[in-house]
């Protein structure tokens, strides 16, 4: 006993030192810890309270597309608290960006993790929003072992990474409603369902972004500890599965009174979930008694065939971007916009307001705007194609006029192409439109050549100079 004893001690009595050496406090989110893997890297991190080296710990590894460590921090940390968890949050992972790489800020994290805490090695989960998603369900495959589950928020799988039967991980997506993704993450977890990988998803008011207060992330933390008990990764807790099942149950009872879709919704999940942990004889009844009510079998109908026409539209609406990069002459503003019908998905989105229908619309002009405002210009830019990715912009600024990354693009594009004076109008208008991050104009290259410009110097001088991270 003594040789299996003897390296448990020296293992927890190093842990102590080195999360002594970090000089993290307990139960109070830190922003900027330095990483001992890379200097030039800092995390933001979380410990519980009842943190102690003597045991082993979950942790959250959190990937934000523009590596603002502090919010899946905040986010997460009731959860954290609650349940027992570490959060260990990028301040360097970024998203889309061709010359960026992740690798380091994944080295980085995993090492100093494992060299601060005593972690529990089947317990490791992974979050991220947007490319943060993708890099999370990456670090999935990277460390298949280890991984136990990947919350994606507003995005699914990493594209070199499909599902399969052999996804060792559990998933738990998010997004907002008038996400641009969100058929992305409805899609991933019926494929994950398919291929009898456990999945749930979750749906919040809003565009694209993180949810907007931790009451989603604790129910996916939550959902994660459910299924490390269904999968022996932890031990079962009678008392709180039963205060879990209780609670949720309470919840659909309440939402059969004014909505029985989804309740009917609310009670499928949970015989999914506690199927093997608890008694779900009678929620089996419920299921089948609601699944057989008109109501519902409409609703079911309506939301397919309703995912179905906004499939079909953007794979009509990709075409036409694809032909904007790609036909022979460049397309013009006014024949592309036409093909893309933008005027009426707004004025369907106008008419049709907060409904499901409503909302269907405002996912296809984001979907659209998106690729106009970032991914085509980004590609053609690359190529230096200025022109094409001017139009780009242009047509994206005729749908957001008030987003201040597409001027900022513009100016990108401008200067490339030769003409300061468009760089600087399109820069102050970006400005003018609430641009505040000075760093991502002292980052940007393409600016260089218009530092030693007075309109240019007093033009930024009236964006504050970010913190460093």
């Amino acid at each position: 006993m003594r040789k299996h004893f003897l390296p448990a001690v020296i293992l927890a009595l190093l842990a102590l030192q080195s999360f002594a050496q970090t000089r993290i406090p307990k139960g109070e989110i830190v922003d900027h810890v330095q990483s001992a893997y890379d200097p030039k890297q800092t995390h933001a991190l979380y410990v519980p309270s009842s943190y102690t080296p003597e045991k082993t710990w979950p942790i959250l590894f959190c990937y934000d597309a523009r590596g603002r460590g502090h919010i899946p921090a905040e986010l997460f940390r009731e959860g954290a608290e609650r349940l027992g968890w570490i959060i260990f949050s990028s301040n360097h992972s970024r998203s889309d960006d061709p010359h960026f790489s992740n690798l380091e800020v994944l080295n980085a994290m995993w090492s100093d993790a494992h060299k601060w805490f005593s972690l529990d090695e089947r317990r490791i989960y992974a979050t991220g929003f947007s490319g943060g998603a993708r890099l999370a369900w990456g670090m999935g495959y990277i460390y298949p072992k280890s991984t136990a589950g990947v919350i994606g928020v507003g995005a699914g799988t990493h594209a070199e990474r499909p599902p399969s039967k052999d996804t060792t991980f559990v998933w738990y997506g998010m997004c907002g409603k008038l996400d641009f993704n969100y058929l992305e993450i409805r899609n991933l977890d019926d494929q994950l369902h398919s291929l009898g990988v456990p999945s749930r998803t979750d749906f919040y008011e809003g565009p694209h972004n993180w949810p907007p207060d931790g009451t989603y992330c604790s129910r996916a933390m939550d959902w994660m500890e459910l299924q490390a008990m269904k999968r022996d990764r932890r031990p079962k807790d009678p008392a709180w599965l039963q205060q879990q099942f209780d609670s949720r149950l309470e919840q659909a009872k309440k939402q059969e009174a004014s909505n029985v879709f989804d309740a009917f919704l609310k009670y499928r999940e949970m015989q999914e979930d506690f199927t093997g942990l608890l008694n779900t004889a009678d929620l089996s009844k419920k299921v089948i008694e609601l699944s057989d009510s008109d109501v519902v079998k409409k609703s079911l109908d309506d939301r397919r065939k309703r995912e179905e026409s906004e499939q079909k539209l953007l794979d009509k609406y990709y075409k036409i971007l694809t032909q904007l990069r790609n036909a022979p002459e460049i397309p013009s503003f006014r024949s592309v916009k036409s093909d893309l019908e933008i005027s009426k998905l707004q004025k369907e989105e106008k008419e049709n307001g907060n409904s499901p229908e409503g909302m269907m619309y405002t996912r296809l002009i984001e979907s659209i705007s998106v690729q106009l405002s970032f991914y085509l210009p980004q590609y053609l830019l690359e190529k230096k194609d200025f022109d094409r990715a001017i139009v780009s912009l242009q047509l994206a600024a005729d749908i957001h006029d008030d987003d201040p990354w597409v001027w900022f693009n513009m100016a990108i594009a401008q200067v490339q192409k030769g003409n300061k004076k468009k760089a600087l109008e399109n820069l102050q208008m970006a400005v003018d439109r609430g641009l505040k991050n000075r760093k991502w104009i002292d980052e940007e290259k393409s600016f260089d050549v218009l530092k030693d410009d007075q309109q240019f110097q007093q033009l930024i001088a009236k964006i504050p100079v970010p913190e460093k991270s």
